[in-house]
């Protein structure tokens, strides 16, 4: 915005956020099922711990404990936040039947970088750090893989993510052409998380993002 300081720039993002979840994101209540009735104040404190952690793991149960709202509230906001295109998740590649669904780990991305950042920047987060660096990669990554998965066909696209002990493949794109790994890290990749996952996924094709130059 031409003549605008950062300060006045940051305070509309963030007027133009609030319009989103005041406006689209809570007139969608009526489309969609719910027992629970979201209200702008828990939409206000939902998105803003999306928004500030993202990209994260995290379950609804575990959102609803951070926010102080309840889990059933949660669930809504999230199917209304990712129905009107603010925030995506990816689910884990690695099903567990076993675990209900409020406690089961997905990956909570929001779909434009620039929420992310002013939602960081009100609260002083600095955003020139190697950690944050390689979270708005990641989160960039994730947001870009929705639209790959879309062009490769897919109407209804979804993405995941997948763990194994200690290592995680940051993003999973199931295709007609098969399924992509990404790993997305401010570093170096390791090798021993790509022949983990080829082992589960035998199918897998890789494509790593990086800020370092690889070794040759």
């Amino acid at each position: 915005i031409e003549g605008k300081s950062d300060v006045e720039i940051t305070k509309r993002v963030l007027e133009i956020i609030d319009l989103i979840i005041f406006r689209d994101v809570l007139r969608l209540q009526k489309r969609i099922s719910s027992s629970y009735e979201l209200d702008p104040d828990d939409a206000e404190r939902v998105f803003s711990i999306l928004a500030y952690r993202s990209p994260s793991l995290a379950t609804i149960n575990s959102i609803a404990r951070d926010s102080s709202v309840h889990w059933g509230k949660v669930d809504l906001a999230l199917k209304l936040f990712n129905t009107s295109g603010i925030i995506g998740f990816a689910k884990n590649y690695a099903k567990d039947p076993s675990i209900i669904a409020r406690k089961r780990l997905m990956k909570v991305f929001t779909s434009d970088i620039s929420f992310r950042n002013s939602v960081r920047l009100r609260l002083g987060q600095a955003l020139i750090s190697d950690e944050e660096l390689g979270a708005i990669l990641e989160n960039l990554a994730l947001s870009q893989a929705l639209k790959i998965a879309h062009l490769s066909g897919d109407p209804n696209p979804k993405i995941y993510f997948w763990r194994f002990k200690n290592m995680e493949m940051d993003i999973v794109v199931p295709s007609q052409l098969g399924v992509l790994g990404v790993e997305v890290k401010k570093g170096r990749k390791r090798e021993r998380l790509w022949r983990a996952f080829q082992q589960y996924e035998s199918k897998a094709r890789r494509l790593k993002i990086s800020l370092e130059e690889e070794d040759n």
